[in-house]
Parts: structure tokens; sequence; C-alpha cells
């Protein structure tokens, strides 16, 4: 038989990893979206080597402020 605990703890840590993998899923949605359009643009010579690398700081930065 389940105990109070269990039932309250298991709906929250399952509501947790659920908004966990959303969350992740959501910014991994605009890396990706991001880096085509760099790679799109690249391919296209609208940008050069060093604007891809500054665009790779900036998606470095997001990733850093949001992972902590």
């Amino acid at each position: 038989m389940h105990t109070i605990e269990t039932a309250i703890v298991m709906p929250v840590l399952l509501l947790f990893l659920l908004l966990s993998v959303c969350v992740c899923l959501k910014y991994t949605e605009q890396i990706s979206r991001h880096s085509d359009t760099l790679r799109e643009a690249f391919l296209e010579k609208r940008i050069s080597n060093t604007d891809i690398a500054r665009g790779g700081a900036v998606l470095y930065e997001t990733y850093r402020k949001h992972a902590g």
C-alpha cells in the first residue's frame, strides 16, 4: 500500500520531469533553428566565418544563461 508521501511526491516528480523535458525541447528547437539560419546564410555567402563565430558565441551564451 502506498503512503500519503508517495501519493504526493510521485506526481510532483513526474510533473517536474515533464516540465524539464518541455523546456529542453523548446530551447533545443530555438538553437536548431538559429544554427540552420547561420548555415544557410553561410552557404549563400551572405555572412563570413567571423559572423558565424559570433553567432556561435551568442548561442553558447544563451545556453549558459538558461542552463544555469
